[in-house]
């Protein structure tokens, strides 16, 4: 009998002990969607087989296996948290070494966006004090710049 599985899930009956007699077509029915199962999921499900891949966008997966789909996902996570702006420092935006027309950053708020776009700060001591912010203009409201000019 050929396995049901993937095309529906595999269906057994259920067996009593002293009761039911057990023929191979009982068990040969669990091989069949066990194997169907193994096949479905693929070698080596639990382990990378290989590098990350190098990534420039998250794409949806086109995999026909499981272990493509997983690889799909892995590779879309490392992408993200390699291209990810932290926020523990030591991240800088830059524009690709040769492009000119591309915006470094851009904040797009809400249509009814009440706080500000952006806030940037800097932590003296204990203080923390806003260098500047920008409104939901595009207006600088307040800050420091340039050596301590307040705005």
């Amino acid at each position: 009998m050929a396995a049901l599985y993937p095309a529906a899930p595999p269906v057994f009956s259920q067996k009593v002990n002293l009761q039911d007699v057990v023929n191979a077509p009982d068990v040969n029915t669990a091989y069949d969607e066990i194997t169907a199962i193994a096949a479905a999921l693929g070698l080596f499900v639990n382990s990378r087989q290989g590098s990350f891949a190098v990534a420039t966008e998250f794409k949806t997966s086109t995999g026909t296996t499981v272990q493509q789909r997983l690889e799909n996902v892995e590779n879309g996570a490392y992408w993200a948290l390699s291209n990810a702006v932290r926020n523990t420092g030591d991240t800088s935006i830059t524009t690709p070494s040769g492009t000119t027309d591309k915006v470094n950053l851009t904040v797009i708020g809400s249509n009814n966006q009440t706080a500000n776009l952006l806030t940037l700060r800097k932590t003296v001591g204990s203080t923390v004090s806003t260098v500047v912010s920008i409104d939901t203009t595009g207006k600088i409201v307040n800050g420091i710049i340039d050596g301590g000019v307040e705005l």
